[in-house]
């Protein structure tokens, strides 16, 4: 869920967060549309750590960099780009893990059930954080309200994945 509310939020506001810090309107529009390209690339590119055992690890290291990558959305122009490409990057590799970890559960019969209640939760989740991150602002003035709230998300996801995930069965 927090994954999916990070990258819902980022759709939404990226290119106004963008504007605020004095980004033209064409450069705020490709950061949106780098964040879906970028994503491909993280998501196929987590693939050969993922088969080598090592997604627990991505997935802690990914988060953190999609955490960063919040952060330095809120920060200024020039930082905002690299926040976009460390969460365009890191946002298709969290996807890929996420569907990666359903797949993985110890019972087969039990992946439909853990999809549909991670999916279902997870996109309610996500569905409500862009209209969150209007509120804080609205009520704030500032976007940092709102940028870290999905930052902490993530980084509670870091956390709570590394500790959740196990090892595929043998």
């Amino acid at each position: 869920g927090s994954q999916s509310a990070a990258i819902y939020t980022l759709l939404t506001w990226l290119a106004t967060i963008a504007r605020s810090h004095g980004v033209d309107a064409a450069t705020a529009g490709l950061m949106v549309g780098a964040i879906s390209a970028l994503g491909i690339i993280g998501a196929l590119g987590v693939g050969p750590l993922v088969q080598r055992g090592h997604l627990r690890e991505s997935f802690l290291t990914a988060t953190a960099f999609y955490t960063l990558g919040l952060l330095l959305v809120g920060v200024s122009a020039p930082l905002a780009i690299v926040g976009t490409v460390l969460c365009g990057l890191a946002q298709g590799a969290c996807f890929s893990m996420v569907l990666t970890v359903i797949s993985r559960q110890a019972d087969p019969a039990d992946v439909p059930a853990t999809s549909a209640l991670v999916q279902s939760v997870g996109y309610v989740v996500a569905c409500i954080a862009p209209v969150v991150a209007g509120a804080l602002f609205d009520v704030s003035g500032t976007w940092w309200p709102a940028v870290l709230l999905v930052a902490a998300l993530m980084a509670l996801s870091g956390v709570m994945g590394f500790l959740l995930m196990r090892r595929p069965p043998a």
